[in-house]
Protein backbone atom coordinates (compact mmCIF):
# COMPACT_ATOMS: atom_id res chain seq x y z
CA UNK A 1 0.00 0.00 0.00
CA UNK A 2 0.91 3.60 -0.25
CA UNK A 3 -0.77 5.03 2.40
CA UNK A 4 -0.74 3.34 6.20
CA UNK A 5 -4.67 3.76 6.45
CA UNK A 6 -5.38 1.35 3.36
CA UNK A 7 -3.80 -1.18 5.65
CA UNK A 8 -7.13 -1.54 7.76
CA UNK A 9 -8.57 -1.00 4.67
CA UNK A 10 -7.74 -3.51 3.15
CA UNK A 11 -7.89 -5.70 6.87
CA UNK A 12 -11.80 -5.05 6.93
CA UNK A 13 -12.59 -6.64 3.97
CA UNK A 14 -13.31 -10.08 5.46
CA UNK A 15 -11.91 -12.18 7.66
CA UNK A 16 -10.55 -14.41 5.02
CA UNK A 17 -8.01 -11.92 3.85
CA UNK A 18 -7.13 -11.67 6.87
CA UNK A 19 -5.85 -15.03 7.09
CA UNK A 20 -4.49 -14.46 3.68
CA UNK A 21 -2.42 -12.00 4.72
CA UNK A 22 -1.11 -13.44 7.81
CA UNK A 23 -0.83 -17.06 5.95
CA UNK A 24 1.31 -14.88 2.96
CA UNK A 25 3.59 -13.01 6.00
CA UNK A 26 3.84 -15.83 8.07
CA UNK A 27 5.72 -17.85 5.12
CA UNK A 28 7.49 -14.49 3.74
CA UNK A 29 10.96 -13.93 4.68
CA UNK A 30 10.14 -10.90 6.66
CA UNK A 31 8.35 -13.43 9.10
CA UNK A 32 11.97 -15.14 9.46
CA UNK A 33 13.85 -11.88 9.43
CA UNK A 34 11.73 -9.81 11.81
CA UNK A 35 10.17 -12.43 14.13
CA UNK A 36 11.79 -15.84 14.27
CA UNK A 37 15.14 -14.24 14.47
CA UNK A 38 15.11 -11.59 16.61
CA UNK A 39 12.98 -14.11 19.36
CA UNK A 40 15.47 -16.51 19.00
CA UNK A 41 18.60 -13.72 19.41
CA UNK A 42 16.88 -12.26 22.33
CA UNK A 43 16.08 -15.58 24.16
CA UNK A 44 19.51 -16.18 23.56
CA UNK A 45 20.92 -13.03 24.99
CA UNK A 46 18.62 -12.75 27.67
CA UNK A 47 16.68 -15.89 28.95
CA UNK A 48 14.68 -13.97 31.21
CA UNK A 49 13.49 -10.99 28.95
CA UNK A 50 9.98 -9.19 30.12
CA UNK A 51 7.46 -7.59 27.48
CA UNK A 52 7.49 -4.51 26.53
CA UNK A 53 5.56 -1.79 28.49
CA UNK A 54 2.34 -1.47 26.33
CA UNK A 55 1.49 2.34 25.37
CA UNK A 56 0.52 4.75 27.21
CA UNK A 57 -3.42 5.90 27.15
CA UNK A 58 -2.38 9.35 25.68
CA UNK A 59 0.01 7.44 22.77
CA UNK A 60 -2.95 4.91 22.09
CA UNK A 61 -5.71 7.89 21.33
CA UNK A 62 -3.00 9.89 19.95
CA UNK A 63 -2.48 6.92 17.15
CA UNK A 64 -5.72 6.27 16.64
CA UNK A 65 -7.10 9.85 16.26
CA UNK A 66 -4.59 9.87 13.76
CA UNK A 67 -5.49 6.89 12.20
CA UNK A 68 -9.53 7.69 12.53
CA UNK A 69 -9.32 10.74 11.17
CA UNK A 70 -7.04 9.73 7.91
CA UNK A 71 -9.57 6.99 7.51
CA UNK A 72 -12.52 9.74 7.85
CA UNK A 73 -10.63 12.22 5.05
CA UNK A 74 -9.53 9.40 2.52
CA UNK A 75 -13.19 8.97 2.00
CA UNK A 76 -14.36 12.22 0.30
CA UNK A 77 -17.58 11.63 -1.33
CA UNK A 78 -18.75 10.05 2.39
CA UNK A 79 -17.48 13.06 4.03
CA UNK A 80 -18.82 15.56 1.78
CA UNK A 81 -22.65 13.77 2.50
CA UNK A 82 -21.95 14.29 6.24
CA UNK A 83 -20.77 17.99 5.59
CA UNK A 84 -23.61 18.94 3.08
CA UNK A 85 -26.57 16.95 3.91
CA UNK A 86 -28.63 19.45 6.31
CA UNK A 87 -27.00 22.54 5.15
CA UNK A 88 -28.96 21.35 1.76
CA UNK A 89 -31.88 20.01 3.49
CA UNK A 90 -32.22 23.69 5.20
CA UNK A 91 -31.81 25.63 1.46
CA UNK A 92 -34.71 23.30 0.57
CA UNK A 93 -36.77 24.45 3.91
CA UNK A 94 -36.23 28.40 2.91
CA UNK A 95 -37.29 27.53 -0.91
CA UNK A 96 -40.68 25.75 0.67
CA UNK A 97 -41.38 28.31 3.34
CA UNK A 98 -39.92 31.67 1.56
CA UNK A 99 -40.22 33.95 4.19
CA UNK A 100 -37.34 34.87 6.21
CA UNK A 101 -39.45 36.22 9.14
CA UNK A 102 -40.72 32.61 10.18
CA UNK A 103 -39.87 33.31 13.51
CA UNK A 104 -41.50 36.69 13.71
CA UNK A 105 -45.30 37.62 14.71
CA UNK A 106 -45.72 40.25 11.85
CA UNK A 107 -49.32 41.07 12.63
CA UNK A 108 -52.00 39.56 15.39
CA UNK A 109 -53.57 38.53 12.41
CA UNK A 110 -50.99 36.05 11.43
CA UNK A 111 -52.97 32.55 13.09
CA UNK A 112 -50.20 30.16 11.52
CA UNK A 113 -47.06 31.77 12.55
CA UNK A 114 -46.77 29.28 15.35
CA UNK A 115 -47.69 26.53 13.49
CA UNK A 116 -45.16 27.63 10.70
CA UNK A 117 -42.01 28.07 12.91
CA UNK A 118 -42.67 25.08 14.77
CA UNK A 119 -42.33 23.08 11.60
CA UNK A 120 -39.35 24.60 10.51
CA UNK A 121 -37.66 24.33 13.81
CA UNK A 122 -38.38 20.36 13.42
CA UNK A 123 -36.93 19.79 10.28
CA UNK A 124 -33.80 21.31 12.17
CA UNK A 125 -33.97 18.70 14.51
CA UNK A 126 -34.60 15.98 12.29
CA UNK A 127 -31.39 16.93 10.30
CA UNK A 128 -29.58 16.89 13.09
CA UNK A 129 -31.00 13.54 13.67
CA UNK A 130 -30.08 12.31 10.64
CA UNK A 131 -26.89 13.81 10.01
CA UNK A 132 -25.57 12.78 13.77
CA UNK A 133 -26.95 9.08 13.29
CA UNK A 134 -25.35 8.75 10.23
CA UNK A 135 -21.98 9.97 11.01
CA UNK A 136 -21.89 7.05 14.00
CA UNK A 137 -23.77 4.36 12.75
CA UNK A 138 -21.23 2.41 11.22
CA UNK A 139 -17.92 3.51 12.76
CA UNK A 140 -17.30 0.73 15.85
CA UNK A 141 -19.12 -2.22 14.08
CA UNK A 142 -17.45 -1.60 10.66
CA UNK A 143 -13.73 -2.36 12.82
CA UNK A 144 -14.69 -5.16 14.59
CA UNK A 145 -12.23 -7.49 13.67
CA UNK A 146 -9.58 -5.18 13.96
CA UNK A 147 -10.73 -4.20 17.00
CA UNK A 148 -10.62 -7.82 18.30
CA UNK A 149 -6.54 -7.92 17.44
CA UNK A 150 -5.94 -4.92 18.73
CA UNK A 151 -7.78 -5.78 22.35
CA UNK A 152 -5.21 -8.36 22.19
CA UNK A 153 -2.37 -5.95 22.64
CA UNK A 154 -3.75 -4.25 25.19
CA UNK A 155 -5.89 -1.59 23.23
CA UNK A 156 -7.54 0.62 25.47
CA UNK A 157 -10.96 1.24 25.45
CA UNK A 158 -11.38 4.23 26.86
CA UNK A 159 -8.80 5.62 24.74
CA UNK A 160 -10.36 3.73 21.71
CA UNK A 161 -13.75 5.17 22.00
CA UNK A 162 -12.11 8.75 22.48
CA UNK A 163 -10.43 8.69 19.55
CA UNK A 164 -13.86 8.22 17.76
CA UNK A 165 -15.43 10.55 19.59
CA UNK A 166 -12.94 13.13 19.41
CA UNK A 167 -12.75 13.06 15.92
CA UNK A 168 -16.54 12.77 15.26
CA UNK A 169 -16.92 15.96 17.77
CA UNK A 170 -14.00 17.89 14.89
CA UNK A 171 -16.89 16.96 12.64
CA UNK A 172 -20.03 17.81 14.55
CA UNK A 173 -18.28 21.12 14.87
CA UNK A 174 -18.14 21.96 11.18
CA UNK A 175 -21.42 20.27 10.63
CA UNK A 176 -23.04 22.55 13.16
CA UNK A 177 -21.07 25.76 11.85
CA UNK A 178 -22.51 25.12 7.72
CA UNK A 179 -26.05 24.77 9.43
CA UNK A 180 -25.69 27.46 11.57
CA UNK A 181 -24.56 29.13 8.74
CA UNK A 182 -27.63 28.54 6.03
CA UNK A 183 -29.91 29.03 8.93
CA UNK A 184 -28.53 33.14 9.41
CA UNK A 185 -29.07 33.19 5.95
CA UNK A 186 -32.24 31.91 5.82
CA UNK A 187 -34.22 32.85 8.73
CA UNK A 188 -34.33 35.81 11.28
CA UNK A 189 -34.21 35.79 14.69
CA UNK A 190 -36.56 37.97 16.81
CA UNK A 191 -35.49 40.69 18.67
CA UNK A 192 -35.51 40.98 22.48
CA UNK A 193 -35.08 36.81 22.95
CA UNK A 194 -34.36 34.92 26.06
CA UNK A 195 -30.40 34.26 24.50
CA UNK A 196 -28.42 35.34 21.46
CA UNK A 197 -29.94 34.06 18.58
CA UNK A 198 -26.79 32.73 16.85
CA UNK A 199 -25.30 31.54 20.04
CA UNK A 200 -28.30 29.39 21.20
CA UNK A 201 -28.58 27.91 17.92
CA UNK A 202 -25.38 26.99 17.50
CA UNK A 203 -25.43 25.19 20.97
CA UNK A 204 -28.71 23.45 20.49
CA UNK A 205 -27.67 22.42 17.01
CA UNK A 206 -24.31 21.11 17.90
CA UNK A 207 -26.04 19.44 21.32
CA UNK A 208 -28.34 17.67 19.01
CA UNK A 209 -25.52 16.33 16.80
CA UNK A 210 -23.52 15.56 19.67
CA UNK A 211 -26.25 13.45 21.46
CA UNK A 212 -27.06 11.59 17.95
CA UNK A 213 -23.32 10.57 17.76
CA UNK A 214 -23.35 9.34 20.70
CA UNK A 215 -26.71 7.36 19.99
CA UNK A 216 -25.20 6.22 17.09
CA UNK A 217 -21.99 4.52 18.38
CA UNK A 218 -23.77 2.58 21.27
CA UNK A 219 -26.20 0.72 18.54
CA UNK A 220 -22.85 0.31 16.76
CA UNK A 221 -21.56 -1.52 19.39
CA UNK A 222 -24.30 -3.07 19.68
CA UNK A 223 -25.32 -5.02 16.25
CA UNK A 224 -23.51 -7.51 14.73
CA UNK A 225 -22.71 -6.20 11.22
CA UNK A 226 -23.04 -3.25 9.01
CA UNK A 227 -26.12 -3.90 7.50
CA UNK A 228 -27.84 -4.39 10.76
CA UNK A 229 -26.66 -0.79 11.45
CA UNK A 230 -28.07 0.34 8.54
CA UNK A 231 -31.43 -0.81 9.40
CA UNK A 232 -31.56 0.29 12.40
CA UNK A 233 -31.35 4.00 11.33
CA UNK A 234 -35.56 4.19 10.53
CA UNK A 235 -35.86 2.74 13.49
CA UNK A 236 -34.08 4.96 15.73
CA UNK A 237 -35.54 7.79 13.99
CA UNK A 238 -39.69 6.91 13.79
CA UNK A 239 -39.71 6.94 17.76
CA UNK A 240 -37.56 10.11 17.36
CA UNK A 241 -40.29 11.79 15.08
CA UNK A 242 -43.69 10.24 16.83
CA UNK A 243 -42.92 11.13 19.90
CA UNK A 244 -40.98 14.95 19.48
CA UNK A 245 -44.60 16.51 20.36
CA UNK A 246 -44.90 18.24 17.37
CA UNK A 247 -46.76 15.90 15.00
CA UNK A 248 -48.87 14.63 17.88
CA UNK A 249 -49.75 15.80 21.40
CA UNK A 250 -47.63 13.86 24.02
CA UNK A 251 -49.88 12.64 27.14
CA UNK A 252 -50.05 9.84 29.35
CA UNK A 253 -47.20 7.13 28.28
CA UNK A 254 -46.95 9.14 25.39
CA UNK A 255 -45.33 11.61 27.67
CA UNK A 256 -42.85 9.36 29.32
CA UNK A 257 -41.60 7.83 26.35
CA UNK A 258 -40.99 11.29 24.97
CA UNK A 259 -38.35 12.18 27.95
CA UNK A 260 -36.48 9.35 26.26
CA UNK A 261 -35.98 10.53 22.91
CA UNK A 262 -33.29 13.33 21.88
CA UNK A 263 -36.07 14.98 19.78
CA UNK A 264 -38.40 16.16 22.48
CA UNK A 265 -34.89 17.92 24.13
CA UNK A 266 -34.05 19.69 20.70
CA UNK A 267 -37.25 20.65 19.80
CA UNK A 268 -37.88 21.82 23.01
CA UNK A 269 -34.99 24.00 23.39
CA UNK A 270 -35.23 25.22 19.79
CA UNK A 271 -38.73 26.36 20.33
CA UNK A 272 -37.63 28.30 23.84
CA UNK A 273 -34.78 30.16 22.41
CA UNK A 274 -37.14 31.08 19.35
CA UNK A 275 -40.57 32.00 22.13
CA UNK A 276 -42.98 29.72 19.64
CA UNK A 277 -45.44 30.70 22.29
CA UNK A 278 -45.26 33.98 21.55
CA UNK A 279 -45.88 33.94 18.10
CA UNK A 280 -49.47 32.61 19.00
CA UNK A 281 -51.53 35.95 18.25
CA UNK A 282 -53.74 36.43 20.87
CA UNK A 283 -57.45 35.40 20.53
CA UNK A 284 -60.18 37.55 19.05
CA UNK A 285 -63.66 36.44 19.28
CA UNK A 286 -64.37 38.99 16.82
CA UNK A 287 -62.97 36.75 13.67
CA UNK A 288 -64.26 33.44 14.94
CA UNK A 289 -61.54 31.58 14.11
CA UNK A 290 -60.16 29.30 16.88
CA UNK A 291 -56.09 29.51 17.46
CA UNK A 292 -54.78 27.11 15.31
CA UNK A 293 -51.82 26.12 18.03
CA UNK A 294 -51.79 26.23 21.55
CA UNK A 295 -49.08 27.74 23.70
CA UNK A 296 -47.04 24.36 25.98
CA UNK A 297 -44.36 24.93 28.93
CA UNK A 298 -42.06 22.98 26.46
CA UNK A 299 -41.39 26.06 24.81
CA UNK A 300 -41.70 28.24 27.97
CA UNK A 301 -39.15 31.03 27.05
CA UNK A 302 -37.13 31.14 29.86
CA UNK A 303 -33.67 30.38 30.29
CA UNK A 304 -34.00 28.08 32.84
CA UNK A 305 -35.88 25.88 30.19
CA UNK A 306 -33.86 25.96 27.61
CA UNK A 307 -30.71 25.32 30.02
CA UNK A 308 -32.70 22.12 30.99
CA UNK A 309 -33.46 20.79 27.34
CA UNK A 310 -29.43 21.22 27.31
CA UNK A 311 -28.70 19.20 30.22
CA UNK A 312 -31.11 16.39 28.86
CA UNK A 313 -29.38 16.28 25.35
CA UNK A 314 -26.19 15.92 27.28
CA UNK A 315 -27.67 13.65 29.93
CA UNK A 316 -28.51 11.27 27.17
CA UNK A 317 -25.13 11.77 25.79
CA UNK A 318 -23.16 10.58 28.59
CA UNK A 319 -25.78 7.51 29.46
CA UNK A 320 -25.71 6.21 25.71
CA UNK A 321 -21.36 6.67 26.03
CA UNK A 322 -21.32 4.63 29.12
CA UNK A 323 -23.65 1.81 27.98
CA UNK A 324 -21.21 1.95 24.80
CA UNK A 325 -18.41 0.92 26.97
CA UNK A 326 -19.96 -1.30 28.69
CA UNK A 327 -20.52 -3.41 25.36
CA UNK A 328 -17.30 -2.97 24.30
CA UNK A 329 -16.12 -4.61 27.30
CA UNK A 330 -18.42 -7.32 27.29
CA UNK A 331 -16.84 -8.39 24.05
CA UNK A 332 -13.98 -9.13 26.01
CA UNK A 333 -15.37 -12.56 27.30
CA UNK A 334 -16.68 -13.71 23.79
Amino acid sequence: TNDFADIYNELARSETIVRTWAHRYHKSSYHQQYVTQRLQAVRHQHPNVRPAPKQSFFRQIQLLCDRYSQLLLRDRVNLAISLLTAPIGIILIMLAVQNRNAFILDSATNIHAAPTALRVLFIFTCAGLWVGLSSSLQEIVKEAAIYRRERLINLNITAYLGSKLGVLTLLTIAQTLLIMTMISLGFKGAAGMIFPWSLGLIITTFLTLFTSVNLGLMISALVKNVSQANSALPLLLIPQIIFSGVLFKSEGIGRLLSWLTLSRWSIGAYGALTDINGLIPEFNPMQNMPQAFSPSKVYDPTFANVLLNWLMLMLHAGIYLVITWQLQKQKDCV
